[in-house]
């Protein structure tokens, strides 16, 4: 087992092995320590004589690979109704701007959303149609994780812990947890969750895109914290261009009044966000997100 691991049974034992003896079976219980990509193995198989002149190792099962994935934190009650309404099954990608092709059309009611009024095909009937749904999509979620080191940085805990955690690793990895537990939250509610942050080089890192929970916690095992990392904000209007039309969940350890501005603006097209954040924003980031119809989810 590599240091990724805490043994809690012994790896090794004494077994009779052979052509007429029935397979051994050598069972080790271990607790993973952190996230990330470790190895498990090789099983070697060691033969030595009573004198110890003799050894002879063989390797009997390789080495695999295997993904710790970050645990889920539960979510309160209050947490869950930030949650609640933020991915609506009954408003598809045809509710939003769709083709008619995915829809048939049918007489406005009074009460229908005025956006799914189908704007060319009621000039051309004299009378307001709007698109109905055949096969409602649920629309997708994005989850975007800062991964900005400054982000995490003197996050106003109290001294001891400040000094314990200076370069904000450990701020980092709690923010890691809430980003998995939107993450299971949100894809209860939608069919396609993805998860965004800057990587390497300037490059935007995308997993998920298949739609599945195991892809984004995969991702989530991966990342890492950065002090050359660029803002959520120049990494969103990337997502935009992806036809993605559902909400958008910004994932960080503290958030200022110009941040929560480009957020809002940036994400100017979508109907829903929430900002989640390791320590309550000040009044006024509260207001900025208010006004932009984002809502705030507090982890602490």
């Amino acid at each position: 087992l590599e240091d990724a691991f805490a043994s809690l049974a012994e790896a090794e034992t004494y077994a009779e092995v052979g052509p007429n003896l029935p397979p051994a079976v050598l069972d080790v219980e271990a607790l993973a320590m952190h996230r990330g990509r470790s190895l498990v193995g090789p099983v070697t198989i060691r033969v030595e004589d009573p004198f110890g002149l003799l050894r002879i190792d063989r390797p009997v099962v390789p080495a695999e690979e295997v993904v710790v994935v970050p645990a889920s934190a539960p979510l309160g009650a209050i947490d869950a109704g930030a949650l609640a309404g933020a991915v609506s099954a009954d408003e598809g990608r045809v509710g939003q701007g769709g083709s008619a092709d995915d829809s048939e059309l049918r007489p406005y009611r009074p009460g229908d959303p005025i956006r799914r009024v189908h704007w060319a095909q009621s000039a051309r009937r004299g009378e307001l149609h709007v698109r109905q749904t055949t096969q409602a999509q649920p629309p997708e979620a994005v989850i975007a994780l800062d991964v900005r080191r400054e982000s995490y940085q003197r996050l106003g805990r109290e001294d001891l812990a400040e000094l314990s955690d200076l370069g904000g690793d450990q701020a980092f990895e709690h923010a890691v947890v809430v980003a998995a537990s939107v993450a299971r939250a949100l894809a209860a509610r939608t069919s396609r969750v993805v998860l965004v942050f800057d990587g390497p080089e300037g490059a935007t890192r995308h997993a998920g895109d298949v739609g599945g929970l195991t892809d984004v916690l995969v991702g989530l095992a991966d990342v890492r914290l950065r002090s050359d990392a660029r803002e959520v904000t120049d990494v969103l209007p990337e997502v935009r261009g992806r036809d993605v039309h559902g909400m958008t969940a910004v994932v960080t350890g503290t958030c200022t009044a110009e941040e929560a501005a480009e957020l809002v603006s940036a994400t100017s097209g979508s109907r829903r966000g929430i900002l989640a954040t390791i320590v309550p924003p000040d009044p006024a980031v509260r207001g900025i997100l208010d006004r932009g119809g984002w809502r705030t989810l507090v982890v602490p």
